[in-house]
This record gives structure tokens, sequence and C-alpha cells, in this order.
């Protein structure tokens, strides 16, 4: 494998760090969060316009093209500031229509997720699951008109906000499918809510809820190494995220070490707490390492991928939790508070360690 950024990769690296440290400051992403959408179109269209949408889409159907390599770098840029727009759902649904759809299919979604213009949201989890392998609960059966979808899908992230939807449904035949449903459709409800880290989601319930048949995704083939594909690139990514975390939380607390002053001198000088701030910089060095690997494999389809995918999510969790703790420990109590940036950091943190497998689902996964 080849560790090495090229000069397109370190220029998509440096302009989107550059557009989170100029114009994503908190104010920002707090106006987003008290939206009633809970994020902002026009920072929408602002990532639109620096091509974030378009990693991972052939720049034959409007995207950048890039890999998984690609996506990891904007992920850690975006993840220090925690941006709450819905960049993740249209990585994910253009995952799944790159690898399954079919040319009429991607000719008429791929250039509008790239460029901005529709949202995708990515339906996959079922009310009840408890983990990446739980099995689809959501019914299609064929119909006159073509397929009518009966289920409950939970945890749809920005699911209240898209204009559609791409849900995963067992048919009769016991074969996974994937359906693009407009989320206007006869028999489709939404309950919106935030979670805990103030990121809008959604459960659908869809009662009898009909489309065409070209709304099931790629035809008759299954769609579970679809599904599979997209997990996996959920993986990279939220192991991308939590090294942009973990990289705030450092510096933050760093700052505060320096700037704090405690029996006439700076906390930073007391050196318990510098071996622990160490213990800090070398779990995101860790992390930022698995992550890479993670990027790679997924890019080069490795042997051993889903072996470096969880062995990737285990050391990410790991490595969250102890920075996460260790700065709002070293913060003090105002760590915990809403005004600070380090209790807003530590949320997402505490929601990530269990988006795409926690760690006991992935360490079962290596031990089987």
């Amino acid at each position: 494998m080849n560790f090495e950024l090229d000069d397109g990769q370190r220029m998509l690296q440096h302009s989107l760090e550059r557009w989170a440290r100029d114009a994503y400051d908190a104010p920002s992403r707090l106006r987003g969060t008290a939206s009633p959408e809970g994020w902002q179109p026009a920072v929408w269209q602002e990532l639109a316009g620096l091509g974030v949408f378009g990693l991972g889409i052939d720049e034959a159907q409007g995207g950048l093209g890039g890999g998984a390599a690609d996506i990891m770098l904007a992920t850690q840029a975006l993840g220090g500031v925690l941006v709450v727009e819905p960049w993740l759902a249209t990585l994910l649904c253009a995952r799944a229509l790159s690898v399954l759809g079919t040319p009429a299919q991607q000719a008429q979604w791929l250039p509008a997720l790239a460029g901005g213009e529709r949202l995708m949201a990515w339906a996959h989890m079922d009310h009840g699951a408890r983990t990446p392998a739980a099995v689809v609960q959501t019914r299609a059966q064929r119909v006159a008109e073509g397929w009518r979808l009966d289920g409950h899908k939970v945890l749809v992230r920005h699911g209240g906000a898209a204009d559609t939807v791409l849900v995963s449904a067992r048919t009769a035949s016991d074969r996974v499918a994937l359906f693009i449903v407009p989320t206007d459709s006869a028999g489709l409800t939404r309950r919106s809510y935030r979670t805990h880290d103030d990121l809008p989601a959604a459960d659908l319930r869809l009662q009898g809820v009909v489309v065409a048949e070209d709304a099931l995704l790629g035809g008759d083939e299954d769609a579970s190494a679809t599904i599979t594909a997209v997990e996996r690139l959920g993986i990279v990514v939220s192991v991308a995220e939590a090294v942009g975390l973990m990289r705030a939380m450092l510096a933050l607390t760093l700052e505060h070490l320096r700037t704090r002053q405690q029996f006439g001198a700076p906390l930073a000088s007391f050196q318990v707490l510098q071996h622990r701030a160490v213990d800090m910089a070398v779990a995101v060095e860790q992390t930022e390492s698995m992550s890479l690997l993670a990027a790679l494999s997924l890019d080069e389809a490795a042997d051993d991928l889903a072996q470096s995918l969880s062995q990737a999510k285990v050391q990410c969790n790991h490595g969250l939790r102890l920075v996460a703790q260790q700065s709002v420990q070293l913060h003090g109590a105002i760590g915990i508070t809403e005004e600070s940036r380090i209790g807003n950091l530590f949320r997402r943190a505490t929601v990530l360690e269990s988006e795409f497998g926690s760690s006991a689902y992935h360490l079962a996964c290596l031990a089987g």
C-alpha cells in the first residue's frame, strides 16, 4: 500500500481545513442546529461547491472521482468542526447508486447528488435492530403498479429533510433489495427528532407505500453486497470523523492547559497533566494510522478488508473514548456544559462510538 498523499489529495485536505477554520465557526453551527431543518441550506451549497458530495462519484456522472482515501481526508477536516449538514447521507447513498444502480438510475441521481441539488437519505436500520448484521425486516411485495413497501426504519440521518430515501427491504423470495422512495409518497410518515449530538434524524413508517418498478435499485440483483459496501464506507467515514474530533479535542485541551493557572503556574507545568496530554496525543496518532489503513484497504479491496475495518473501528472507539474523557476531565466541570466546545465534541464522540458497529460488535467479528 502507498501511504503517501498525492498533490490532489493534499489540495483537497488543505482547502477543506481552511474552509472549516474560516467559514464554519461555532456560531455558524449554532445557527444550523437552531434552524427547523437542523442545518443551513447555504452551507450545504458551499460544501457542494467545494466538491465534497462529488467524492467517490465518477467524473462522467458529475463527480470528482477519488476513493475512500479522499473521502477520509474530507471527513477528517469536517469532523473537527462538527458539521451538521447532511454530507454523510449523500456519501452513503451515492456509494449504493454507484455500486448497484442501473445506468439510467446513475444518470438521474448521481449528478444531482454531487451538485447538492437533491437530498437522499440512507434508510437501512429497522426498528429493533442492534447491529449492522441485523436481518432486514421491512418487506417488499410485487403489485400491479410496481412494489409495495411495509416497515419501520429508525435513525435515518437527515431523514426529516430528505426529499428521497433509499430503503432496504426483503422480498417474497427472501432477497434483499434497495428502493428509491420519494418522501412525499402516500403511506410514508416521518417522525423527526435530534439525537444526543444535535444531529437531525427521523423514524420512517412505511404502510402500503407503492413505488414504480424503476424505483428498484439495480433490477433483480440482490443488494446484500451493496449494503455491505455502504456499511464498510460508513466505518471508514466514522473512523475518519473520530480523527477530526480527537484532533480538535486535543488542541483545545492543550490550549486550556497552557492558559489556565493553578497555584500561580499554568496547568501545563504539572508533570502528571503532561503525561495525560501525551497519552491523548498517542491515541490521536494511532487512530490516524488506523484510519488511513482502513481507507486504503477499502480502496484496494484488500484480502483482509473486513478484519482491517473492524480493527480500525475498535482502535477508533478506544482512542476516542480516552481522548474525550481526558479532555473533559482536564477542562473540569466546564467541559460538559452547553457553552463549552469540548462538551459539544464529547456528545458527538459518545454517539459516534456506536455508529456502524460498537466495539463489542467488531470484537465479535474479529473473534469469529
